[in-house]
């Protein structure tokens, strides 16, 4: 079983509380997606734009992190940044987390974050374009 987007049904997607309940309910597997901000942040937030998920408008790229995190994405929860993620991930060693790169410039950032903090084993990185998943492997 795989969190998609943490815990949806429970919290908002993609948001530090969905992807720890996800974890504490016991699941082996979570997914996010990922993007980075105008000031080249890596954020995880499903979508390009932030109208869906936030109560932000406009590109997630046209938009600074400490712009981002001032907005709502649900329950008063911010969109959280990679690096968040992988601190709660590393707290459940055994726990795998799948993140989907949508665009190449979000790539290497992110997979360079995951080496950095030593998550290499707990980290598959998906996509549905070809050469994105070339480059990153």
């Amino acid at each position: 079983m795989l969190g998609h987007r943490g815990a949806r049904d429970v919290y908002s997607e993609n948001t530090l509380p969905g992807f720890k309940h996800a974890l504490e309910m016991g699941l082996q597997r979570i997914e996010c997606d990922v993007h980075l901000t105008s000031d080249k942040q890596i954020v995880v937030i499903h979508d390009f734009t932030l109208e869906r998920t936030t109560n932000g408008k406009g590109r997630v790229d046209t938009i600074t992190y400490e712009d981002l995190s001032k907005l709502d994405a649900g329950n008063g929860t911010k969109v959280p940044l990679l690096e968040e993620l992988l601190t709660l991930l590393l707290q459940y060693p055994k726990r795998i987390l799948h993140i989907e790169i949508k665009d190449i410039e979000a790539g290497i950032p992110a997979l360079l974050m995951v080496q950095r903090m030593g998550a290499l084993e707990q980290v598959l990185f998906i996509s549905f374009h070809h050469p994105i998943l070339q480059t990153v492997s």
